[in-house]
């Protein structure tokens, strides 16, 4: 009851609830974070698809080399070569 009561007397504080003062030119800087947001996922998206179209071709040299077993037992640790 008391953790419901809190925010409620906190609001009857305020003249309107849905009024926040401050300056027209600080409530429009407001639209830069969502704005950005859409722009940096849309880069993102358009060079994850750029990435994908340039790897699907066969010719583009971007195939996985083999690699030999010894190369691989070099990176690994002493107790996994053990088992």
């Amino acid at each position: 009851m008391t953790l419901a009561a809190i925010p409620n007397a906190l609001a009857q504080l305020q003249v309107n609830r849905w009024e926040i003062s401050r300056p027209w030119y600080e409530a429009w800087a407001g639209l830069v974070y969502p704005l950005v947001t859409l722009a940096t996922l849309g880069w993102i998206i358009a060079v994850g698809v750029a990435i994908g179209r340039k790897g699907a071709s066969p010719s583009s040299g971007t195939t996985p080399r083999s690699v030999s077993r010894e190369a691989v037992a070099a990176t690994q640790p002493r107790s996994l070569l053990s088992s």
